[in-house]
């Protein structure tokens, strides 16, 4: 069961979209298949449960035994995942993976409505390890988990990597409250982009951000965790997408008087340190 803490927030529906120019080169950067024991780089609710059974997808997959818990979280820290550290050298990244709900029932034994726990992707920058209360991350709303009779279901997200400080629509942050509707957003100086700027720890859950979690009986599943990064990241002071010209000056001028969140080049707020950085990189020049 769940309660919400704050109002109805950011519900998008579909993957955002890939950044316009973006080059279309696509790239497998992890696999989790399962089936090499001691090498496996994600983890389910902290544990790393192998199983090799009659409700496998294809051999071995990562099992939560069955037991009382507030949810189901698949996540790593591996930068081997290819989703830690700076994710805006890519254009774009999909992540894909495939669940099976085993078990999902309350308290009282009752099957959960899967369509009451969306799948989550979220991105965690933990900032200084020191000190929680910087820790902020983005995160998106996916379809619902699977029913415990739907056997496995496979899941894809897009994370985009927009040039500018824009939150991507279907996109939510965490860190701070929203005075008005309480929902979970963003701090003051930080943005999308200066998120993916840092990717501490990346999490797979059925915790979306602004809930109330009680305990559920949950037996779960996970397989063919799979990151692949589409192109080099843009080149962000291409305005217009068809390479550098003078009129992507007269473009990103355009963008900052009229405030629009694109102008802000370099992630903290829009100002006049903006044009400075947006220049540094015009007259810099990109790399194809």
């Amino acid at each position: 069961m769940r309660t919400r803490m704050g109002m109805m927030g950011l519900l998008g529906g579909a993957a955002a979209v890939a950044l316009a120019g973006a080059a279309a080169a696509q790239q497998v950067l992890s696999l989790e298949n399962c089936d090499n024991d001691g090498d496996v780089i994600w983890f389910m609710n902290g544990n790393q449960e192998l199983m090799d059974d009659w409700r496998s997808l294809d051999s071995w997959y990562l099992h939560l035994p069955p037991d009382a818990y507030w949810g189901v979280v698949l996540s790593t820290d591996n930068p081997a995942s290819g989703l830690i550290g700076d994710l805006t050298q890519h254009a774009s990244l999909r992540v894909s993976f495939d669940l099976r709900n085993f078990l999902f029932i309350s308290f009282f034994g009752d099957p959960i409505d899967p369509a009451s726990r969306p799948i989550i992707l979220e991105l965690h920058d933990e900032g200084d390890p020191e000190n929680w209360e910087d820790n902020v991350s983005v995160w998106f709303r996916g379809l619902p988990m699977p029913s415990m009779d739907d056997g496995w279901v496979h899941y894809e997200m897009t994370i985009p990597v927009p040039a500018g400080g824009e939150m991507p629509t279907g996109w939510g942050g965490t860190g701070a409250e929203d005075p008005v509707t309480y929902e979970p957003i963003l701090p003051a100086g930080r943005t999308f982009r200066s998120v993916l700027q840092n990717v501490t720890q990346v999490r797979i859950s059925t915790f979306e951000p602004g809930y109330f979690y009680t305990f559920s009986g949950i037996e779960f599943g996970a397989d063919n965790i799979k990151v692949e990064a589409f192109g080099g990241a843009a080149c962000p002071c291409d305005i217009d997408g068809d390479g550098l010209s003078v009129t992507d000056i007269f473009a990103y001028l355009t963008l900052w008087f009229a405030n629009d969140p694109r102008a802000d080049f370099n992630g903290g707020g829009i100002g006049v340190d903006d044009i400075f950085a947006f220049l540094s990189c015009w007259f810099a020049g990109c790399n194809d």
